[in-house]
């Protein structure tokens, strides 16, 4: 059992660091964490193995790098947002008539869009943060010992992921890694 709380723990640590990333521009102790935490450097081998990490001057990093590439990202060069990959017309889909929003009502997750930086509940960074909000969860479930809840959770992810992020992420990130400005947001979408 105590592997399975290990994996969920990994799963949730990724999944909200992750989504966190990709829903809003990094934060100062965020970025330090991400540079100085043994665990979570790994993930990250290009970004902290380059100079765009000048850990001396972690506002300019943020501000002058980090934030441009952000935008370039997801609010201007590239489209986050399942319904653009998914409907036929290409359009975002931010209306409750979503297939998103109602898998997030029926779970009781709820955003902060203007928080978030997004115009519509598909945005990947909230998908990843829904996904966590899963694991979470499952793992509290598993915590009480009411491992019917836990099944319950757990194939709610795996739904998730068949109907909804298995869909079409693979599509954003791979422009991700390709279009990104710097080694931080390329190293991002090859970790989710």
């Amino acid at each position: 059992m105590n592997a399975y709380k290990e994996a969920l723990i990994a799963r949730l640590n990724l999944y909200s660091l992750t989504g966190r990333i990709l829903v809003k521009e990094i934060d100062e102790e965020l970025l330090h964490h991400i540079l100085h935490d043994e665990n979570i450097q790994p993930f990250f081998p290009n970004f902290t193995a380059t100079p765009e990490n000048n850990t001396d001057n972690l506002a300019h990093v943020i501000e002058e790098i980090l934030n441009v590439d952000f935008t370039h990202i997801s609010l201007v060069g590239l489209i986050p947002y399942e319904s653009f990959y998914r409907r036929d017309d290409g359009m975002v889909e931010s209306g409750i008539n979503n297939p998103v929003a109602q898998f997030y009502q029926q779970y009781g997750f709820e955003i902060n869009l203007a928080q978030a930086r997004a115009v519509s509940n598909d945005h990947i960074g909230i998908e990843l943060e829904f996904m966590a909000s899963l694991i979470k969860r499952e793992y509290d479930a598993v915590l009480n010992n009411d491992l019917d809840y836990a099944k319950q959770m757990l194939l709610a992810q795996k739904l998730f992921l068949e109907s909804h992020l298995l869909q079409w992420a693979t599509l954003y990130l791979e422009k991700v890694e390709k279009e990104a400005f710097t080694t931080f947001y390329k190293d991002t979408a090859g970790l989710t």
